[in-house]
């Protein structure tokens, strides 16, 4: 149950940094937002390490590991600044699903490459939510465009209301 409350916790806290890292890009440019999300992330980080008396970084630590691993840094960057840059185009709840969309097919993706097999029913599952998604997306399109109508009748002359019938 603890593991759930944390990946529900964590889940929470993407969603608010992802708003917040929005928040300082639109002031201060989406890549200057990444440079300061991810500096003030390095001392949290080194604050972390020091209090949790980990080990520190050594030569040896370093070797012990592929390349490769280290891309997760980068891949962070890609995160903050496509995150910064398209969350005040859309909901949070549109981009929250969106995201998990791209999360759970990359997970099916990954889990195919390295076991070798295909998970038809997660496949088929991110299938369902993707269609579901975007149904619901074009009805919120479409009671958006109505609504957007309907005010602008509201504001139309008598004239004009002639004029568009």
């Amino acid at each position: 149950m603890f593991y759930i409350i944390a990946a529900i916790i964590s889940g929470a806290s993407v969603l608010i940094a992802r708003i917040v890292n929005s928040m300082l890009a639109e002031k201060i440019g989406v890549f200057q937002g990444t440079f300061f999300n991810n500096l003030t992330g390095l001392i949290v980080s080194f604050v972390l390490m020091f209090i949790s008396q980990d080990a520190l970084i050594t030569s040896e630590l370093i070797s012990q590991t592929s390349w490769y691993m280290y891309l997760g840094g980068v891949l962070g960057v890609a995160v903050v600044s496509i995150s910064s840059f398209m969350t005040p185009k859309m909901s949070a709840f549109y981009f929250t699903l969106f995201s998990f969309v791209g999360q759970l097919f990359g997970a099916v993706i990954i889990d195919y490459m390295t076991t070798g097999a295909l998970s038809v029913p997660k496949a088929a599952g991110g299938i369902l939510v993707l269609a579901g998604l975007s149904y619901n997306l074009m009805l919120d399109s479409k009671k958006a465009s109505d609504l957007s109508e309907n005010e602008n009748a509201a504001y139309c002359s008598d004239d004009e209301k002639v004029m568009q019938h």
